[in-house]
């Protein structure tokens, strides 16, 4: 029997509770959160962490809350918590705080690491040859989560954590563990469009990782064509993926696709993490750093 508390229920909290029950046939999961709606035969439901009876008996703990509440849930789970697994949903914090881990395993929800497109581009590419990467992830925000408005999500609140960078940062992840950690880093972050939030819709980025890759970077909330690719140069040859269409070309041999179940890299990330082999997956101190990265460009494009 696995025992998962889960701290807030939007879609991702609901999310990863699927993909739980999928993976694991022995597991109970209960739920934190304030919605008066969530209800399901065999869990517990607890409108706040103060409410939840022997919160020392789970097995796993998923922070899954709005990003602003994210370090108050962790820092009280973590000071009361011994040799436990905290997950925390991507992105870490809304800005850095100071962290103590103590004796928890703690780790974040950067799960594009278990992508097969990325995965087989590690296991083919001499990653040492790549001198150039651009990335580039579009979504009109309106459209990205028809069933709630746009207006009310934590997206569109720069204080509750949102604006393209924090909510996108899967992109900043992905370059820096495939390529080396950021040593450059200059950008423009902006809101341009007429959509009615106050938070960034567009994020622009030019720089370095590890010693010579050279990357752009472009994410934005107002591409009415959904987008999310990598291209990769080496001397010899380019391979752009394209996560939605699920291919890969690579210019000396074609085109690769591939078929992806809707929920892979969730369950991989959970599956790594629950049998303790975690590798690959995004532990505290490499999202603190890009915790810390987000925080400190300041420089604009000159």
């Amino acid at each position: 029997m696995i025992r998962v508390l889960i701290i807030g229920y939007g879609s991702i909290a609901e999310r990863h509770r699927t993909c739980l029950i999928e993976l694991f046939v022995d597991v109970e999961i209960d739920i934190v959160t304030k919605r008066t709606d969530v209800s399901f035969a065999n869990s517990k439901v607890f409108s706040s962490l103060d409410d939840v009876t022997k919160i020392r008996d789970y097995d796993y703990y998923i922070i899954a809350n709005e990003t602003s509440k994210h370090f108050e849930s962790f820092q009280r789970l973590n000071l009361i918590l011994h040799e436990k697994i905290i997950f925390i949903e991507k992105p870490l914090f809304e800005k850095c705080y100071p962290v103590q881990k103590g004796s928890n395993s703690i780790f974040v929800g950067y799960h594009f690491r278990f992508s097969p497109l990325l995965q087989y581009l590690r296991l083919n590419l001499d990653l040492s040859k790549v001198i150039y990467v651009q990335a580039m992830v579009g979504q009109y925000l309106p459209t990205w989560r028809p069933q709630r408005d746009y207006r009310r999500s934590y997206s569109s609140s720069s204080q509750l954590g949102g604006g393209v960078l924090r909510d996108l940062s899967h992109e900043l992840d992905y370059l820096s563990w495939l390529f080396g950690s950021f040593k450059e880093f200059k950008y423009i972050s902006e809101k341009i469009s007429d959509l009615d939030i106050d938070s960034d819709d567009l994020f622009l980025a030019i720089g370095k990782l590890g010693e010579k890759v050279t990357f752009n970077l472009s994410m934005d909330y107002i591409s009415k064509v959904s987008m999310r690719k990598l291209i990769v140069h080496t001397n010899i040859e380019t391979w752009e993926i394209d996560f939605i269409k699920s291919t890969i070309y690579k210019s000396s041999s074609g085109v690769k696709s591939f078929t992806i179940e809707n929920n892979f890299m969730y369950k991989e990330m959970h599956k790594k993490i629950l049998s303790k082999n975690v590798k690959d997956v995004c532990s505290m101190d490499d999202a603190l750093k890009l915790t810390r990265l987000i925080d400190s460009t300041t420089k604009e494009i000159e």
